[in-house]
């Protein structure tokens, strides 16, 4: 029994001396208070810059401090923070890398220096307003943040960015082959498929006779010269085809203009008639009107 209530009183000891511990440092946690003042507007990128720094209502006697930047809430820090002649980037799992200051009496003020570097882990080198804050880390890595400070990046020298130039790049030319193609050679046996078969027929010419008028003992006698010696296709003297030219273009003349003569003559007996007609039926009517 006694053994049971002593185990009992211990468990209550215990119990409440974490209670305590948890009121201090609940208390430290909502008293401890971060300051930065005298800090720049404008953060010139390669440049170190300062601010001052003020903790109170600490009890531990050691902490540790870094200065940080982001571009928004929940975006991971960069940033780089002076110790001695290093410059430690800002990162919470060396902690204990940063500069440290001893607390005395509750409180501490001093001056840090930082430094903001292009290609910087988590830094995606774009100027503009960024967020600046100072972290304080105990001794066992505890963190607590200073209150949020806008801050600008900008750079008075940036780095000149090479421009591609474009470069023609000769492209593989084509090189003309000669095709062979095939040349059939002519055979005496052989004849072309596509050559158009052209068959000689003879031209014939007719030798008209030409009538030649003589006169003897003053009466023309018509005497009718056929040349000798003429086959067909053959002329054995200009004269006779020249006449023929003259006979032949005068019977076609005379063809070509009977049908026109005609037909005015017709026309012509036509209203002559018709002419006639009316002039007799108006002859007999007057003659009817003059008997009446």
């Amino acid at each position: 029994m006694q053994n049971a209530k002593l185990q009992r009183k211990v468990k209550k000891l215990l119990v409440f001396f974490c209670i305590i511990c948890l009121l201090l440092n609940s208390s430290q946690s909502v008293f401890a208070k971060i300051e930065v003042n005298n800090y720049p507007s404008k953060i010139e990128i390669n440049k170190e810059f300062e601010i001052d720094v003020v903790l109170s209502n600490l009890t531990d006697p050691t902490h540790f401090l870094s200065i940080a930047l982001h571009k928004n809430s929940g975006d991971p820090y960069f940033g780089q923070t002076q110790k001695g002649d290093n410059w430690i980037e800002a990162d919470d799992s060396n902690c204990k890398s940063f500069p440290g200051v001893t607390i005395s009496e509750g409180s501490w003020s001093g001056k840090l220096k930082g430094k903001i570097n292009y290609n910087e882990k988590d830094f995606d080198n774009s100027l503009g307003n960024y967020i600046l804050k100072v972290f304080k880390y105990t001794d066992s890595c505890n963190k607590s943040d200073s209150n949020d400070l806008t801050v600008e990046l900008f750079d008075s020298n940036p780095p000149l960015t090479a421009t591609p130039v474009p470069t023609n790049t000769p492209g593989p030319t084509s090189v003309p082959t000669s095709t062979p193609t095939n040349t059939s050679v002519p055979t005496a046996n052989s004849k072309s498929q596509n050559s158009p078969t052209v068959y000689m027929s003879p031209t014939i010419k007719q030798t008209v006779p030409t009538i030649t008028y003589i006169k003897s003992n003053n009466n023309l006698v018509a005497s009718e010269n056929a040349s000798s010696g003429a086959f067909l296709g053959e002329t054995s003297d200009p004269t006779v085809t020249v006449e023929e030219e003259k006979h032949s273009s005068a019977a076609s003349s005379a063809k070509n203009s009977f049908p026109i003569f005609a037909f005015l003559i017709g026309s012509g007996v036509v209203l002559i008639g018709t002419a006639a007609v009316l002039s007799a039926r108006q002859i007999k009517n007057n003659q009817k009107e003059n008997k009446s």
